[in-house]
């Protein structure tokens, strides 16, 4: 039997795994702050465009059935908008986003986490650009409104209930900034966190960045070739 100390870490370590209330649980492990992605430089590049932001991150974007259904003939427009709803917020930190092409996918029911895989190994990993995937699975139940930044890969799922939400740009945002190497705020960030894209309720409400995540932004896109 394990001594009384490292039943303790144990079970610690094991309970840092469980889901979240709400649906943001972690099948994946959780980003680092501060750390940047390796992937940074394949999805995002120096842009030669004058007069427009400096750097640019490429998005394939790709619905799912259940969006593709609901959309009808529009829906790759649809798809595409829901991605560049985010283009304002992501100006703030000098990066543009380029969607590249709009594809599908049959995403089966599940939680956004473990549906990470399931588009990837349908669309394909994208060489050189973000994935970002809708799903409109009523199935997949509540919540309705939610995103998942995978850790391990340039991969974000989306649950798309209402493409005309308001507040979805900030979902968005807040799941790129994820892809960023930025981790959400704790319940002792200080400052004033009212309207910021990374704390824990940013995916609903944000509208800017926090001053120090301007500056981790900045210096991860300056370390790129």
């Amino acid at each position: 039997m394990l001594p009384t100390s490292l039943r303790v870490v144990v079970v610690v370590a094991m309970l840092s795994v469980v889901a979240a209330p709400g649906g943001r649980g972690a099948a994946e492990p959780d980003h680092d702050a501060g750390l940047e992605p390796h992937w940074l430089s394949d999805i995002v590049s120096r842009s030669d465009q004058a007069g427009a932001e400096a750097f640019e991150m490429r998005v394939v974007v790709a619905a799912d059935e259940e969006f593709v259904r609901a959309r009808g003939p529009g829906w790759a427009s649809e798809a595409r908008a829901v991605v560049m709803g985010a283009a304002d917020l992501m100006g703030q930190v000098d990066l543009a986003l380029t969607v590249t092409r709009v594809t599908r996918w049959e995403s089966p029911p599940g939680r956004l986490p473990d549906l990470v895989g399931d588009a990837v190994s349908q669309v394909g990993l994208p060489p050189d650009a973000l994935l970002v995937a809708l799903t409109s699975q009523s199935s997949n139940g509540s919540p309705t409104y939610d995103g998942w930044a995978s850790a391990s890969r340039p991969v974000i799922v989306i649950k798309v209930t209402d493409p005309y939400r308001p507040t979805l740009p900030s979902l968005v945002a807040h799941e790129i900034g994820h892809m960023l190497g930025l981790d959400e705020h704790g319940s002792d960030h200080r400052g004033d966190d009212d309207g910021c894209l990374m704390v824990g309720t940013g995916y609903r409400n944000g509208e800017r960045w926090c001053p120090e995540d301007e500056e981790a932004v900045a210096r991860a896109l300056a370390s790129l070739p």
